[in-house]
């Protein structure tokens, strides 16, 4: 015999449906499906069938559920970014450097890492500043004045041919 150890109460069945019909986040809405569907008596089998989740993850929905409640169960925590500074605050830091950058200066990442340690009071990771400055369309431009792999003038000019004129 299946003993449910998650009983549902009617009242939180109804807030349940309630911030169902609320809710626009698909993840949440499935979540809270899972609830309402153990209230109405499905077992964890037929409700993962029916929203094709693990029975033991149906298991694990609602215990969080009962220990941490509606307010928090409902709660989205995945933050678009996780950036540490909006764009804005982004963009402002980059035009100090903008300047620098249209004289054909050399801007390093340290520079732009200092200035943003600076603004957020911690430290930062080189590949936080790489993709802030491909968010904003920064990119290296500069030119090779030869290629790393080309010949020596005097082999260049040793290798030609040399024409005779009669």
């Amino acid at each position: 015999m299946n003993i449910n150890k998650f009983i549902i109460t009617e009242e939180e069945y109804n807030k349940v449906k309630i911030a169902e019909k609320n809710t626009k986040d698909k993840r949440i809405s499935r979540r809270l499906k899972v609830i309402q569907y153990s209230y109405e008596g499905l077992t964890n089998k037929a409700i993962s069938e029916k929203l094709d989740y693990n029975e033991a993850y149906i298991t694990q929905i609602l215990k969080k559920f009962k220990k941490e409640g509606l307010d928090e169960f409902t709660k989205n925590k995945y933050k678009a970014n996780r950036s540490y500074m909006s764009i804005e605050t982004e963009e402002r830091i980059l035009s100090k450097f903008e300047g620098e950058a249209e004289k054909g200066n050399i801007i390093s990442v340290k520079e732009i890492r200092k200035e943003i340690e600076e603004e957020i009071g911690r430290k930062t990771p080189d590949n936080y500043v790489y993709r802030l400055l491909n968010r904003h369309n920064w990119r290296k431009v500069l030119p090779r004045r030869k290629h790393p792999k080309s010949a020596s003038k005097e082999e260049q000019d040793s290798s030609k041919k040399l024409r005779k004129l009669h």
